[in-house]
């Protein structure tokens, strides 16, 4: 991974002279760094002493190329979005799922990738809780809908439990799932802003939406180096959430909707095939080396 230090290859190489040692971004990014932010220290902080860097897509170049000789560098798709693989994952579906699905199947399903800072930054628990309390009502209102939480906490807290728990239980699942699989199953993806998940669903051709933040401290410090790239449908508070929510129920959202997905296709290669393109391009590598 790149984000583990790599010092020890050096160590390595000096023994086994023909190794080769790849590093790879464990994480499908696409909030590349704005403009005026390329050039100041707002890189990638750790030397990478390997090989190869395998990227998905351009976009994360100006953020690594400080870590490895850009020519070590290649962009090579996403391998988990490869045809094979989403065929496999179709196929075991439905046993690996972490919870009934016969029993939601005929529901308006909705994921929601939700990344807790509850207890993260100071006094602001209760903007979080009363913003995640309007989401959930905001949803549940609406009839025949069902929310599937794929939480990714950086912290534990009880507050978002008991948040949960204020709503009735048969409308609302906490899964371990991956996003992927998840997205074969679901009509819906909603997510909390700057998280890589939205390519799982946007590879699945899934319409996504992103909410607003609740307080200015996390804006402050979770986005302001970033771009936004436009692939997201954003809303500012409940009732624009809802607007949007039964629009796309009622099949009034397609057009938007297609466009962000052609975007964001047009930027980050999808194909069916990176891994036999990582494949080659390594062994051209080798050989050439």
């Amino acid at each position: 991974s790149f984000s583990r230090k790599s010092g020890w290859v050096l160590n390595y190489k000096s023994i086994f002279k023909n190794s080769k040692f790849i590093h790879f971004v464990d994480s499908t990014w696409n909030y590349p760094l704005k403009k005026k932010y390329k050039k100041k220290n707002n890189t990638h902080k750790i030397i990478l002493k390997g090989d190869i860097l395998l990227v998905a897509n351009k976009e994360i170049i100006p953020y690594v190329k400080n870590s490895i000789n850009e020519k070590k560098i290649i962009v090579c798709g996403t391998p988990k979005y490869d045809l094979f693989w989403k065929k496999k994952l179709s196929e075991s579906l439905y046993k690996n799922l972490d919870f009934k699905y016969d029993l939601i199947k005929k529901k308006f399903i909705i994921i929601f990738a939700y990344t807790s800072f509850f207890d993260i930054y100071k006094n602001i628990n209760s903007k979080l809780a009363a913003q995640l309390f309007d989401i959930m009502s905001t949803i549940l209102k609406i009839k025949n809908t069902i929310l599937i939480f794929k939480i990714h906490p950086r912290g534990n807290s009880e507050i978002f439990l008991e948040t949960l728990n204020k709503f009735d239980r048969s409308r609302w699942i906490i899964s371990k799932n991956h996003i992927l699989n998840l997205s074969l199953i679901s009509n819906c993806f909603l997510h909390t802003p700057l998280t890589s998940t939205i390519s799982d669903a946007l590879s699945q051709d899934l319409p996504t939406i992103e909410t607003w933040y609740p307080s200015s401290q996390i804006y402050k410090k979770e986005k302001i180096f970033f771009k936004d790239e436009g692939f997201t449908n954003k809303v500012r508070n409940k009732n624009q959430l809802g607007i949007f929510l039964r629009k796309l129920i009622n099949g009034r959202n397609q057009n938007l909707i297609n466009k962000k997905n052609i975007k964001f296709k047009k930027i980050y290669r999808l194909n069916s095939n990176s891994v036999n393109f990582i494949l080659k391009k390594i062994e051209m590598r080798r050989l050439n080396n």
